[in-house]
């Protein structure tokens, strides 16, 4: 499996926790997270993404190459909504899975998860609690005047 990861044979790695450590070996959203980053001129403190791969099983990915398309799909927006809230902020440090929430926030949205999918994706990233409905109805009222949401 981890052969077909360094390969770039994505459509042929079923998602898992082994197969998601050796695709994050391959930095898929450094590019992201480096144009994120950008903006504020911050650096990325590494930390572990694993605690997404919940995440991304709930979205129904089941390749790695679902993962890679996912990433391809939605980067572009995950970047406006990333610099929609911190272009006003002096944050001079990001988490290495900023990109990776972002791309999980607009998936939710794109799919019509609206605030109850927020909240439950707050929910498995950061633990159930009621301050994640206030995450997830700050989300909806800074993402509704992006493109993605119209």
């Amino acid at each position: 499996m981890l052969a077909l990861v360094k390969n770039g044979k994505l459509d042929d790695v079923p998602l898992s926790a082994e197969t998601f450590r050796g695709y994050l070996d391959l930095q898929p959203f450094d590019r992201l997270n480096r144009r994120i980053a950008a903006v504020n001129q911050a650096e990325i403190f590494p930390v572990s993404m694993m605690s997404y791969l919940p995440v991304l099983e709930s979205f129904k990915l089941e390749t790695l190459g679902d993962v890679q398309h996912f990433i391809d799909e939605n980067s572009d927006d995950a970047y406006q909504l990333a610099i929609s809230q911190l272009a006003l902020t002096d944050l001079d440090i990001l988490s290495s899975n900023t990109a990776l929430q972002y791309l999980c926030l607009v998936y939710v949205l794109k799919h019509d998860g609206g605030r109850d999918g927020l909240k439950s994706l707050y929910d498995l990233i950061n633990g159930e609690s009621d301050a994640n409905g206030k995450l997830a109805d700050m989300m909806m009222e800074q993402a509704k005047t992006l493109r993605f949401m119209q």
